[in-house]
């Protein structure tokens, strides 16, 4: 499949992953309020064509934030 890269299309690949942890970040907003936010992959892409500075492959990930709040 042929993905976005720098400005570029490039050849990418789909992987099958497991989810193996999702945790959820907390944040405490100046009104007093705290939100739970939390990134869940749904998408992982390898580049075919690239490769980083050290040599190791490159991922796009694509993602949902998810958001809740607590009371």
């Amino acid at each position: 499949m042929k993905v976005q890269y720098q400005g570029r299309q490039v050849e990418g690949k789909p992987v099958e992953f497991l989810t193996r942890k999702e945790d959820f970040n907390e944040y405490q907003l100046t009104d007093g309020k705290i939100l739970k936010i939390k990134m869940v992959v749904t998408r992982i892409i390898r580049l075919e064509e690239e490769k980083a500075p050290d040599g190791n492959p490159i991922y796009l990930i694509q993602s949902q934030n998810v958001v809740a709040p607590i009371d």
